[in-house]
């Protein structure tokens, strides 16, 4: 899931991190993965939530 890293001073709406982690998987993941699992990354609960809903929203 991409996330701003730790030292970023801007923070990015739940859209603009799902967005981003869409374009990455579709530039890096060949289509015969059947699947991707993602990990929280030190995000709270309610954070990844967000961002996984979000991420479901993207078409493509």
């Amino acid at each position: 899931m991409v996330t701003a890293g730790q030292a970023c001073k801007k923070a990015y709406t739940p859209q603009q991190n799902a967005l981003a982690t869409v374009r990455a998987l579709q530039r890096t993941v060949p289509p015969a993965v059947a699947g991707v699992t993602f990990l929280s990354g030190g995000q709270s609960e309610l954070d990844a939530t967000k961002n996984l809903n979000e991420i479901n929203k993207v078409p493509g």
